[in-house]
């Protein structure tokens, strides 16, 4: 099994290149980030390589980092996943922001994506919250599950504070535009959710 190629770089295509490694050419199958990253026709270049063996035909896919490998070959176990649209993923978003939705369950990140549904975004949110959650994923990505985290925990209280202003008699309009414009000013996982309240009310009496 191929895990890694040097070589030079021959040719470059949407989705594809073929690098040349000692007079043999391999045809890789690319996400967009690894294309920028390569570099240009004719310059060296380096891939992690995930070896895909099907009954008629062998083939390769590449990457630029060992955090993109790891993440296609996490995707693509989950079902209904091929190794195509598990580098469509890729394609679209980078490691930190497809493991930072995962982790606050953000599907609307993953329908974007060419290729997903929302039944296949579910899949994928409820086969992979726990695994890229462990301490391996951190190692490569912490600064994408703290941000996670902190999301989640931020929207979860501004959700109460919107929950309690529609139960005082305002409108979901004037409710929203008020939780909108005191998130902008303030850390929300930082403040209480009655000291929240406090701020929107104070937005809504300016505007009435």
């Amino acid at each position: 099994m191929i895990a890694r190629l040097r070589g030079s770089l021959v040719e470059l295509n949407a989705g594809d290149l073929i690098l040349d490694v000692n007079g043999v050419g391999y045809r890789v199958f690319v996400p967009e980030s690894t294309i920028r990253a390569v570099g240009l026709v004719g310059e060296q270049t380096s891939l992690h390589i995930h070896t895909h063996v099907r009954e008629d035909a062998i083939q390769l896919y590449g990457f630029a980092t060992k955090a993109e490998l790891r993440l296609y070959e996490t995707v693509v176990g989950v079902g209904g996943v091929g190794p195509r649209l598990a580098l469509s993923i890729l394609s679209h978003v980078s490691v930190e922001a497809f493991v930072r939705a995962v982790l606050s369950q953000e599907s609307s990140v993953l329908t974007k994506i060419p290729g997903i549904g929302k039944k296949t975004a579910a899949r994928i949110l409820l086969e992979l919250k726990d695994k890229l959650a462990d301490a391996g994923w951190a190692e490569l990505s912490q600064s994408a599950v703290q941000q996670a985290q902190e999301s989640k925990s931020g929207a979860a209280i501004m959700d109460d504070v919107l929950g309690a202003l529609l139960a005082l008699g305002y409108s979901e309009e004037e409710a929203q535009q008020a939780v909108a414009q005191v998130a902008e000013e303030k850390e929300t996982v930082d403040e209480s959710v009655e000291r929240l309240i406090t701020l929107a009310l104070g937005k809504l009496d300016r505007v009435s």
